[in-house]
């Protein structure tokens, strides 16, 4: 009962869940000893109670993400030039979840005067240098507090997706959400550590290859 105890207290299991472990196993240990038969007894008792805490802890991890949802808000303009906007003609669509078909917000539809914004916008910045042009040490550290801040909100991010797409919470929490960050800072270490080359050409000659950004580009 003892260990029992501490291990529910160590889970967070309710005191109901904590009595009826207790009585399970004590039960089937008095059965044991009056019985002579062996230790199966409490072997099965041990499978019951250790499905009992697995059900609540499922229970428990469900309603977390339940009250998450309820609490998470959708950004649902077109981000262009640095600010979120609506579409200029001010049509939106349905964003509709496939768990339950219920819809959760309506998202600024993009027609071809709004990517014509954006890709002015990205042209300006392109041209600009504003990154292009700074020092590799600086897009790296910006990088890397990009990925951080990822890693700080990887349960709304992995909530985001899993509404969206209707893939299982599990999947997005324990891994994508959290592989945007680790891909991102990758990208990020590379960038003070990635050379350009040499290419083979006669002695009067010098041919190096460097690779630069070469146009704005959208998908």
């Amino acid at each position: 009962a003892d260990y029992i105890a501490r291990f529910s207290s160590a889970l967070k299991l309710s005191p109901e869940t904590q009595s009826r472990a207790v009585e399970i196993l004590e039960h089937a240990q008095k059965t044991e000893l009056t019985s002579g038969r062996g230790p199966t007894g409490i072997a099965a008792a041990a499978l019951y109670v250790s499905a009992l805490i697995h059900g609540e802890k499922r229970t428990q991890i469900t309603n977390e993400w339940t009250e998450l949802a309820g609490k998470i808000k959708f950004r649902n303009q077109l981000f262009i030039d640095g600010k979120y906007v609506n579409a200029l003609s001010g049509k939106t669509f349905e964003a509709i979840s496939p768990i339950d078909q219920k819809v959760l917000t309506s998202i600024a539809a993009a027609q071809s005067e709004d990517i014509d914004q954006a890709v002015k916008s990205a042209r300006k910045a392109f041209d600009s240098g504003v990154w292009r042009n700074l020092n590799p040490r600086d897009k790296k550290e910006i990088m890397l507090r990009w990925a951080d801040l990822v890693r700080k909100n990887y349960k709304e991010l992995a909530l985001l997706e899993t509404l969206e797409v209707g893939k299982p919470i599990g999947d997005t929490s324990g891994y994508d959400a959290l592989a945007v960050a680790r891909n991102i800072q990758w990208y990020a270490e590379t960038i003070d550590k990635t050379y350009d080359e040499i290419a083979p050409a006669p002695k009067s000659a010098l041919a190096m290859i460097t690779r630069e950004p070469l146009i704005v580009t959208g998908k």
